[in-house]
């Protein structure tokens, strides 16, 4: 179980033979005159890791599965290469010799494996710090009241959420907890337009609605992940409860569920979720009322696809994809074939500031945008007015494979058709493609599979104790033993934490403690994004040099001032920038006083959302993705404009293709000496091999 893991006194093959060397390096005396064989002890240890016995008292003591053979291997190492005591040479010398019992070779190799692995003699403890088999218990200040839970059961457009919130408004004190930021604004605007007094609190930001901007409201809208267990609400309403199952996030529903301090609380999702909520609730006193909710307007499954026909596209309609590149192509298509009609587009890349423009701008029948090109992303957070979803693929790409949408999932966007109170009160839902009919049929009739399972991932505190018996322990290493040791009970996952285990070995050699670089293993970062996780090391450095890191630091960590993106590809670069301001933003409400310039990020925050705003409203100038042709078309203009440079006499003249070359690659002119050097290179090698 334990192979894969570093043990905590160096890491690899040469820091162990280090160890094995300083094993009983205090022993009184050594037998020179015993010889040991290579191939003896060789063949000596490969039966003693055989034999049943060796295996069953070896686990006693903490030492099986995978770890066993890799102690035995280094045991092995230790008595040819070490300074073994006369005693184990002797013993070695005569099981080789086939004399004795191959038993007494236990002791000594406990004894090897508990000098050279820490982790062997705090096994049993570090396993009870890492159960997690009743979560409920890490609540004892809500276990002592009895709560009354509401679960509002339906699918999309049916009022559910509508339903708890007028309880919530309604109580002398309340939280909602939702799972985006935009629901999260949303709530706390309308609540305060409706003139409950409503504070807003996500990752990167905290608003008060008091006016003197120190009093806390007796409301709080926030995300999930920001639900605050320490304060007694009177109502609280957590919303689509199904994301329990989410194996990234699922943790903070498990968190909010057990945790809230609310003697009214309200569950808001999809039925799915109803079996696992009723046995994660039986180690409370709680009591749980279901009220099941009808959709307040029909879903209708047409009868027939678009068979591939943009010309069948009517106003109001929302074509999905699942990828930016779809996603443009979709919109070129639908604007060429509609005559010139605008088409908003929203997907999960997006600002959630540009997400809700482009929500409005559709919405809004004097806009002249009739239709919508998204991905998953309107499945929750956004209140559209859409008449029929259709979508132009059934699959899509999870971050390891292209998989097919489950019942859920589909079920969940096709519901957006249709708005009760809308232009569009009855939705339709069908495919763009014949070959997607019958699947997107199948999967509406069929049944939503019940959530099995609720998130759950360990605490600081509990890595902390860890830290505290293996202290030469990385937080990467903490982290991936708490995977292993952990012990769950059937209704419960560990979350993965792949990203948290990058950005710790990330930062690890950074002279931060360990709660520090644990909060940096927390930021909303995805580590694939190098521009996001550069930047964020960048931070790191710098807060670990006790340096503040200033609105000038960031500028010039996303290369400001950011030019208008030409390509999908350079748009996604800026929605890159874009998140690395919501890290410094995320970590300016942890550390305040090191992420002080919250004022002036907010600002390139501002016009980074504008950059964006204007790049999707000039879809037409967006080139899609170059092939390969047309890269070497591109790099055979510019080598031709170099050389022009080059040869040319003129300064006047040379000064109008580097001015030239400069509008149309993005090159700069002190660059400019470096990329002639690397074309005069490549024309002497095409030279030579000419």
């Amino acid at each position: 179980m334990l192979a894969k893991l570093p043990i905590f006194c160096g890491t690899g093959r040469a820091s162990m033979r280090r160890v094995c060397l300083k094993v009983w390096r205090n022993a009184s005396s050594y037998d020179e005159t015993v010889q040991l064989k290579k191939n003896s002890v060789k063949r000596l240890i490969q039966n003693f890791s055989r034999a049943e016995k060796s295996k069953l008292l070896a686990s006693q003591h903490g030492i099986n599965g995978e770890f066993y053979p890799r102690a035995c291997g280094d045991f092995k190492r230790f008595l040819l290469k070490g300074n073994p005591t006369a005693e184990l040479r002797q013993i070695v010398s005569s099981l080789c010799d086939d004399k004795g019992n191959i038993n007494d070779l236990f002791p000594h190799f406990l004894e090897f494996s508990r000098s050279a692995y820490p982790l062997v003699d705090c096994l049993d403890e570090l396993k009870n710090i890492s159960d997690l088999t009743i979560p409920a218990d890490w609540f004892p200040a809500t276990r002592r009241i009895s709560r009354h839970i509401v679960y509002h059961a339906g699918p999309t457009n049916s009022g559910k959420t509508h339903a708890a919130l007028k309880n919530f408004r309604q109580a002398a004190s309340g939280i909602y907890c939702g799972p985006l930021r935009l629901l999260a604004h949303e709530i706390y605007k309308r609540t305060n337009a409706e003139g409950v007094a409503c504070d807003l609190v996500t990752g990167e930001e905290r608003q008060l609605a008091h006016p003197d901007g120190e009093t806390v409201s007796s409301h709080l809208s926030c995300t999930v992940e920001m639900a605050n267990t320490q304060f007694q609400y009177e109502c609280a309403v957590v919303d689509e409860i199904q994301m329990i199952r989410d194996d990234r996030r699922g943790w903070a529903w498990t968190k909010a569920l057990l945790g809230l301090r609310a003697r009214e609380m309200h569950l808001c999702g999809e039925e799915s979720a109803i079996d696992i909520i009723h046995k994660l609730l039986e180690f409370t006193d709680d009591k749980i009322e279901l009220r099941k909710h009808e959709r307040l307007t029909p879903l209708t499954r047409l009868n027939t696809s678009l068979r591939g026909d943009f010309r069948r596209l009517e106003p109001g309609d929302c074509v999905v994809a699942f990828s930016r590149k779809d996603i443009f192509k979709l919109r070129r298509r639908v604007e060429k074939t509609t005559g010139g009609q605008r088409c908003a587009v929203i997907y999960g890349g997006l600002p959630p500031a540009t997400r809700a423009e482009q929500a409005q701008l559709f919405n809004d029948n004097s806009s002249g945008c009739n239709f919508l090109v998204a991905s998953d992303a309107i499945g929750m957070g956004l209140n559209l007015n859409i008449k029929r979803i259709i979508f132009s693929t059934l699959t899509k790409f999870d971050g390891s494979d292209v998989t097919l949408l489950t019942p859920s999932q589909a079920k969940q966007i096709a519901g957006r058709a249709g708005r009760f109170g809308s232009q569009y009160p009855d939705g339709g839902v069908t495919t763009l493609y014949e070959k997607d009919f019958g699947t997107l049929q199948k999967l509406l009739k069929a049944q939503i599979e019940p959530v099995k399972l609720a998130g759950i991932a360990p605490t600081f505190e509990q890595l902390e104790l860890f830290g505290h018996y293996l202290p030469k322990a990385t937080l990467k290493e903490l982290i991936k033993l708490f995977e292993e040791l952990a012990s769950l009970d059937g209704n419960y996952f560990l979350c993965n934490v792949e990203d948290q285990k990058a950005v710790a070995e990330l930062v690890e050699r950074l002279p931060l403690n360990m709660k520090d670089k644990y909060i940096f293993c927390l930021a909303p970062v995805d580590t694939k994004k190098t521009l996001v996780t550069a930047s964020l090391y960048k931070m790191a450095k710098m807060m670990s040099r006790f340096a503040s890191v200033s609105a000038q630091d960031v500028r010039e960590m996303i290369r400001w001032p950011i030019a208008s993106p030409r390509t999908s590809e350079e748009l996604q670069t800026v929605e890159s920038a874009h998140e690395v301001i919501d890290v410094y933003l995320w970590l300016s409400q942890r550390f305040p006083e090191v992420f002080a310039a919250v004022v002036d990020v907010r600002e390139m925050q501002t016009v980074l959302e504008s950059v964006i705003s204007r790049t999707i409203a000039e879809n037409s100038t967006l080139k899609p993705r170059q092939t390969k042709l047309e890269e070497k078309r591109e790099e055979a203009n510019s080598f031709a404009m170099l050389r022009l440079v080059s040869e040319s006499s003129n300064s006047t003249e040379s000064s109008a293709f580097e001015k030239k070359l400069a509008q149309r690659y993005g090159i700069r002119r002190k660059d400019l000496e470096m990329l002639k050097r690397l074309w005069i290179k490549s024309v002497v090698k095409k030279f030579k091999r000419g």
